[in-house]
This record gives C-alpha cells, structure tokens and sequence, in this order.
C-alpha cells in the first residue's frame, strides 16, 4: 500500500476510504467476504460489502449507472483459447466486462490489440499477441482472482465416454452414452 501512496495516491486513498463490494447475498459469499476483508485489511485496504438479491445480482452489476469499485463474476470459456476469454471480459464490446476499464487511460491500446489478437491468422503470433493482452490486464488489476471453487464429478458404472471436457469444465454431454 506504500507503493501505491506514492505512485497513484488518490487511488490509495480510495482503498483505504472503502470498496464498494457488490456480491449475492447467500451464506457462501458471506463467508467469502469475511475473508477478503480481513485479509485486505491487513494490507490497509477496506471494503464495504453491498449484498444484492442472488437473482437482481446480475442485472445490478451489468447496470452501467450502478456504482461499484469491485464486482465479483466467474467465467468459462467457449474453447481453449484466450479469443473466448480477454475481449469477452476486458473490452467494451465484449458483453462481460466488469472491470469498466474504458475509463483507464491504456484501454484504447488494449482494445486495439485485443482486435488485432482476434484477426491474427498466425495462431503461434496469436498466442503470444494473448499472453501479452493477458499480462496487461494483470498488470493493470483488472482482474483479480478471489475465490476458488472446486468440484466434484460422478458418474454410474453404466455410463460410458464420461470424461471431464477441459473447455467446459463438464462432462462432453454430446457424447455420453448409456451402457448395455
């Protein structure tokens, strides 16, 4: 937090002011918080947690007129590649973004690499093009993992082709079948 004093002190003083935190109001993000706010609180940072209705969550933090410092939001990609990933939740025209990053003075270079990374043929070039984007959203707090889940998956000894589907994270349900 000293470092941020002194290279972006109006932004640390805002921390230390207080985070609006936006989540759902269910018991698992309660016990969520707790934990970020201590945790951030040792570092001088303060969060004011705002609990929104589990089903008036969404609609809440996608509203641009909502004032929020931090929102929380998981995601999976459509396919393993980081097309499906950086311009959906780090670009305006993506249709996720949370981190409301077009204020930033960097987003009209990232937005612009973020398009260039999408029409690049070359998936070599691309794929280096996507680390680049991604370390610019690291670089930038963007992003900021928080929560992680885990998860368990069963299945009977009469289902045959179960595996888990790295892209979904699921079962390929579209090639499941029922043993004989």
């Amino acid at each position: 937090m000293d470092a941020a004093a002194t290279s972006c002190p109006e932004v640390a003083q805002h921390a230390k002011d207080d985070l609006a935190f936006y989540h759902p109001a269910t018991p698992v993000w309660e016990k969520a918080l707790a934990i970020w706010i201590d945790s951030l609180g040792k570092v001088g940072i303060k969060i004011k947690a705002t609990a929104v209705e589990p089903s008036a969550y969404w609609p809440t933090v996608m509203n641009p007129e909502t004032n929020y410092d931090i929102a929380r939001g998981g995601w999976a990609p459509d396919w393993a590649n980081a097309s499906t990933v950086i311009p959906e939740l780090f670009t305006t025209g993506g249709g996720f973004n949370l981190t409301r990053n077009q204020d930033d003075p960097g987003y009209k270079a990232f937005e612009a690499a973020s398009d260039a990374a999408k029409a690049e043929l070359d998936r070599v070039k691309q794929g280096k093009m996507w680390q680049e984007l991604n370390q610019t959203v690291v670089d930038n707090l963007w992003a900021l993992p928080g929560t992680f889940l885990k998860a368990q998956s069963m299945w009977g000894s009469k289902v045959g082709n179960t595996y888990q589907w790295g892209p979904f994270g699921s079962f390929n349900f579209g090639d499941l079948y029922i043993k004989s």
